[in-house]
């Protein structure tokens, strides 16, 4: 089956995960360990097709030249990006129970096949290929583990 996180990429993030703890400190942003996973999961719904998607006001040209800079190579996204409002965890969270819900998303990637996430609408950047969902998800939650330092 052709997955949409491989076996490798899955158990990277698991062992990047177990790293963590709920004293791990951010070296940038405002998030705990625990507001960045619920973070990481909340995003993730958009790729999984669990999460209403509301469109924000940007137009096409803008849209297709922020996702090309995005997934054009293997550069890691920059520190300082603001989430969009959706996506914004700024409550108290259970660092285990936050860690328990990103071990379920990152099954949930694995588990589903690669063509599931083929023209799925993103918020920002409109329909997207598998390819650009797969690499947009990477990056993005590599760059939160990399904001915690794993």
């Amino acid at each position: 089956m052709d997955s949409f996180f491989s076996k490798r990429m899955a158990e990277q993030f698991l062992n990047r995960l177990n790293v963590l703890n709920g004293n791990t400190l951010p070296k940038w942003g405002k998030m705990t360990c625990s507001q960045m996973l619920a973070h990481c999961c909340e995003v993730t719904k958009e790729a999984l097709g669990e999460k209403e998607i509301i469109m924000v006001d940007l137009d096409e040209k803008t849209r297709k030249q922020m996702l090309f800079e995005i997934v054009k190579d293997d550069t890691p996204m920059p520190t300082g990006i603001e989430a969009d409002e959706g996506s914004v965890i700024d409550d108290d969270r259970d660092f285990d129970t936050e860690k328990a819900r990103f071990i379920v998303t990152i099954i949930k990637l694995k588990s589903n096949h690669k063509s599931e996430f083929e023209g799925r609408l993103h918020p920002f950047f409109g329909n997207m290929t598998s390819e650009q969902w797969l690499t947009l998800t990477y990056k993005h939650l590599d760059h939160h583990f990399r904001q915690f330092g794993v």
